[in-house]
């Protein structure tokens, strides 16, 4: 380490450690207030929604489902015209 351009010692780190006494009893952090929002739920449900019925993919049979509305068609094709 250098002060002002000349050398000035090694660099420590300084560690700070306990400041109390370890047979001193620490006090329990208070309860967060329940929100009353069940926010867990919300994410399930959500999950749920989003997963639709959950069956599961059959991929032997993917290639035999009939194509969608504009996109890839079972033989692979592109569809050419511009969607709106």
């Amino acid at each position: 380490m250098f002060l002002d351009g000349k050398p000035a010692g090694a660099a420590v780190p300084f560690i700070t450690r306990r400041h109390v006494h370890r047979a001193v009893p620490q006090a329990a952090p208070a309860a967060p207030a329940a929100t009353g929002i069940d926010y867990l739920g919300l994410v399930a449900a959500a999950h749920d929604e989003a997963a639709g019925t959950g069956a599961t993919i059959d991929f032997a049979r993917l290639g035999l489902l009939p194509a969608s509305d504009g996109g890839q068609h079972a033989d692979g094709s592109q569809d050419t015209e511009a969607r709106q």
